[in-house]
């Protein structure tokens, strides 16, 4: 305890006991004031750990997520290549349809032209055999008057 005393200035024992009181619940107000520091230092020690804890956990899934984000970028990339070779082999096939369509459409065509040549050598066939037995009856009756009855 330090004492400044002026000269001009004459502490009495009263003005003593009130400064002294005065410093003591100060002092006593510091130590409370330090012990609160120290708890809450202690605690926020304590939850150094598990702030640490939590950091690793979180760089952890960081890293996973990461990790999952490139594969996943991975196979859409690969799956967009092959949704294009898709794409390319539907274009081709589309294409062979076209071709296949037209070959047959042509195909129909010559078969229908080919139908309508049998009915018409059908007809044509018809005719000559109504002819032939137009002939033949023609023939048969001819015969028959040049060959005398034998009765």
């Amino acid at each position: 305890n330090y004492y400044v005393i002026a000269d001009d200035y004459d502490v009495t024992s009263k003005d003593y006991k009130r400064i002294r009181d005065r410093l003591v619940e100060l002092n006593r107000e510091r130590k409370f004031i330090v012990e609160d520091i120290e708890q809450k230092k202690n605690i926020i020690s304590g939850l150094e750990e598990p702030r640490r804890i939590l950091r690793d956990e979180i760089r952890q899934k960081e890293t996973a997520l990461l990790r999952q984000i490139t594969e996943q970028k991975a196979e859409l990339r690969h799956s967009s290549n092959d949704v294009y070779e898709l794409m390319k082999l539907c274009e081709k096939l589309q294409q062979q349809n076209k071709i296949f369509e037209e070959s047959c459409g042509r195909i129909s065509d010559d078969v229908n032209a080919y139908l309508r040549d049998i009915e018409s050598a059908k007809r044509e066939i018809q005719n000559k055999m109504t002819s032939l037995t137009g002939l033949r009856e023609a023939l048969t009756r001819l015969i028959a008057e040049e060959t005398p009855m034998s009765s």
